[in-house]
């Protein structure tokens, strides 16, 4: 198993966020979200993944708090 953790910035104006993979950087698929909420103190979320052979991770921000910012700090793929 693998794990994606999500870090964001300390103004809670990410929601939402939608992780793909891909092997060519063309064809993605979907391994994970993670959803901090409206009113989490949470500035950390993770999310498992079943173990995927990939190249690339697309991270997209689906819903933010304070449309249209949002803010991503870091990201780390564990379990590789």
């Amino acid at each position: 198993m693998m794990a994606i953790e999500l870090i964001r910035r300390a103004n809670n104006d990410l929601k939402t966020v939608l992780f793909e993979v891909s092997t060519d950087n063309k064809t993605y698929i979907p391994v994970g979200k993670v959803d901090f909420g409206t009113n989490n103190p949470k500035h950390t979320l993770m999310t498992n993944i079943p173990t995927t052979k990939a190249r690339y991770l697309k991270c997209i921000v689906t819903e933010s708090n304070r449309p249209p910012s949002s803010a991503i700090a870091e990201v780390y793929v564990k379990g590789l």
